[in-house]
């Protein structure tokens, strides 16, 4: 038995002392305090204890604190209010206030007879287990009241970990004749049933950044050894890892960058004493998401002593996020994927203020959200697509919903029955991830869309359109004219002939893929114009973007002036200038026209398009392979009718096709010209089938 104590750095690997303790102790219980401060209490040394100690990181050094009213400890478990809940072997339960340095009777009267501690669940109540298993209960530190939970057969906790999506793993053993019996179940809180999971392995877990469970298993009442397993709790998967040195496991910690320290005992000789050995676990490959935010709201303190509690709701929060107010990490409580309870001590006050808080994911990947202050709640959400927007009955297929503030759904339906939507994971706040499926009997027609979040929700009509199946005789081959090759641009003119009148025309931009149409969007024709506007929304990682095509169907050279602006009309950078020769073409996406600078990685704002002489323009927004046409507002004259149609894009070959849609609305026969020009204003071979 010993007082001394040691620090792990991850950096090194290396374990150095630290202040030793005012009194040894064993099997003493320990909590994180709030401010970062360690509290040790109970344990015994030849007698049970009712003394605790709290170690200061800072100076290195341990003082006495108050005393429990019991002796001995079986857990101690940090609340979302800062106190520490303090379990004994018998008799009432207590909690330590790390403001007081006191110790009181828990709320309600809990003690030891209600189960014991085992995990906090997303809502701050704690989840309490008996070992009759019928007995199980949910306790609220804030009322003191007990609710009851669920029954399973008897047996002894091993262990319980809340999971991102509020549910808990909990392992339990049972020792019988035969031998050590292992149970494994997944709590669903929200429902209050349980139903049986894999592992049923003995062992301290850790939950990993990615989502899995570490069990560091250990040995049976058999002397068996237990090998580590991974767990996966959305599959009910087992992945077994490579057997750790030492099996018999005392405790296992997960480290900031994502690895697990694993403490275990060195038994080749046998004895109590038994040397400590540590060993660290690095989890495979894997990507970290950003974290989104969706609002940080705070206690309000009872006195300047009193430490801060914010309450941090939002989405992809990992078991290693963390909290900062500048500079300096808070302790934080994870409660799950979409809430993180952090404290702020008395000296970060003004910094909170002043500096804000940031969230992060570490690396791999993962990222930081901008400083936002106390009372932030993330705008409304807001959808601008859906892709796809159009299915069959019967079918099951991944939709991409695109918008702003849309990162930290809590529910998405679509109107009328037969169509879900099931959130997946990889969002971000503009990119939402469905799993949609359609019943084979839902009705006909359109379906809209809405998505609620906590800052409020958003419908957009008619996102979905249900049609039938129509099965093909034959198989759609591959148009070779239409998928191979470069991408051939240009611009169409459709002229009548002297005396005759120009068709109602419209033109369809398609892409295709093994015969079928992925996409399309069609425009009618405009009239030339020397200015005009087009909203620019462009988000570079999910390809969202803005095509221009300008058209210069005169003989003579056209200047053409662009400037870019934000949503407030200040005009970003220096006006792009470029000329497009006589009966040439030009087109561009605006991330090829304005610099990097100006665009950066997301932009959102306009672009004005003004020319010397009358041009024709058309703009295309693209998300993906998913694109629409933007209608092109002029001030000049309206078409006339015996006046040359002009269509400023025509695309051919490499996955793109262009359907000419003519229309003769009058009631005699009407005549003319179809010419199809390259970007230089060289006629154009296509292949016309329809």
């Amino acid at each position: 038995m010993t007082a001394s104590a040691e620090l792990f750095d991850p950096a090194t690997g290396q374990w150095t002392p630290t202040g030793s303790m005012n009194l040894a102790r064993i099997r003493a219980v320990a909590s994180l305090l709030p401010d970062g401060r360690v509290l040790v209490a109970g344990g015994h040394n030849d007698n049970n204890l009712s003394s605790a100690e709290i170690y200061d990181p800072a100076s290195g050094t341990w003082s006495v604190t108050g005393f429990m009213a019991s002796q001995g400890a079986a857990g101690a478990l940090l609340l979302s209010n800062g106190q520490v809940l303090i379990q004994h072997f018998s008799g009432p339960d207590e909690v330590f206030d790390p403001v007081s340095g006191r110790f009181t009777f828990a709320p309600g009267g809990l003690s030891s007879a209600d189960g014991k501690l085992v995990s906090l669940l997303s809502d701050g109540r704690v989840l309490l287990l008996s070992d009759s298993g019928t007995n199980n209960k949910i306790y609220d530190p804030a009322s003191g009241s007990l609710s009851t939970a669920f029954s399973v057969d008897p047996y002894t906790t091993a262990g319980a970990r809340l999971l991102p999506d509020g549910r808990v793993l909990i392992r339990s053993t049972y020792f019988k004749w035969v031998g050590q019996i292992n149970r494994a179940y997944l709590f669903n809180v929200a429902a209050i049933t349980i139903t049986p999971a894999s592992p049923e392995i003995d062992g301290p877990d850790v939950l990993l950044p990615s989502g899995l469970i570490f069990i560091a298993g250990g040995v049976d009442s058999q002397a068996a050894n237990q090998q580590p397993i991974l767990y996966d709790p959305s599959t009910d998967q087992i992945i077994v890892v490579p057997a750790m040195d030492q099996p018999f496991v005392a405790s296992s910690v997960l480290l900031s960058d994502g690895r697990v320290l694993v403490i275990s005992r060195d038994r080749t000789n046998s004895g109590s004493g038994s040397a400590v050995v540590s060993e660290i676990y690095s989890p495979g490959a894997y990507s970290n998401p950003a974290p989104v935010l969706t609002s940080v709201t705070s206690s309000n303190p009872a006195s300047d002593s009193d430490f801060i509690t914010l309450d941090i709701r939002g989405n992809s929060f990992l078991s290693n996020t963390a909290v900062n107010v500048g500079s300096t990490r808070l302790v934080t409580i994870y409660l799950g994927a979409r809430r993180i309870v952090a404290f702020v001590p008395p000296s970060l006050r003004a910094a909170l203020t002043s500096s804000g808080v940031t969230v992060t994911n570490p690396a791999p990947a993962g990222g930081t959200t901008d400083p936002v202050r106390v009372g932030f709640v993330a705008p409304p959400p807001v959808i601008t697509s859906i892709s796809p927007n159009a299915a069959v009955r019967g079918s099951q297929f991944t939709a991409v919903v695109s918008g702003q503030n849309i990162g930290d759904p809590t529910s998405v339906t679509f109107t009328g029955t037969g169509v879900t939507g099931t959130i997946q994971s990889a969002g971000s706040s503009t990119t939402l991830i469905l799993s949609v499926q359609v019943a084979a009997g839902a009705a006909l027609g359109t379906r809209s869309l809405t998505i609620v979040t906590p800052s409020g929700s958003v419908t957009l009509d008619a996102a979905l359109r249900i049609q039938s199946a129509s099965a093909p005789s034959t198989a759609p081959m591959p148009i070779t004219e239409v998928e191979t090759g470069a991408i051939r641009n240009g611009y169409a003119v459709i002229t009548p002939l002297s005396g005759s009148v120009a068709p109602v025309s419209t033109l369809t931009y398609g892409m295709v893929r093994d015969g079928a149409v992925q996409s399309h969007g069609s425009i009618l024709p405009t009239p030339l114009t020397t200015e005009t506007s087009f909203l620019v929304d462009v988000v570079q990682t999910i390809s969202r973007n803005l095509g221009i095509a300008i058209a210069n169907s005169s003989g003579t050279a056209a200047s053409i002036v662009m400037t870019l602006r934000v949503d407030d009309g200040t005009a970003v950078g220096a006006p792009v200038t470029l000329s497009i020769q006589g009966r040439q073409q030009l087109a561009r996406f605006v991330t090829e026209l304005f610099p990097s600078s100006a665009i950066g990685a997301a932009f959102r704002g306009n672009v004005t398009i003004q020319s010397s002489i009358p041009v024709s323009i058309v703009g295309i927004h693209f998300s993906g392979i998913e694109f629409s046409t933007v209608p092109v507002p002029v001030a000049s004259a309206p078409l006339s009718a015996t006046s040359p149609v002009i269509f400023p894009q025509f695309a051919m070959s490499g996955g793109w096709a262009t359907t000419l849609s003519l229309l003769n609305t009058s009631s005699g026969a009407i005549s003319g010209r179809v010419d199809i020009f390259d970007t230089n204003g060289n006629p154009m071979t296509v292949t016309l089938n329809g």
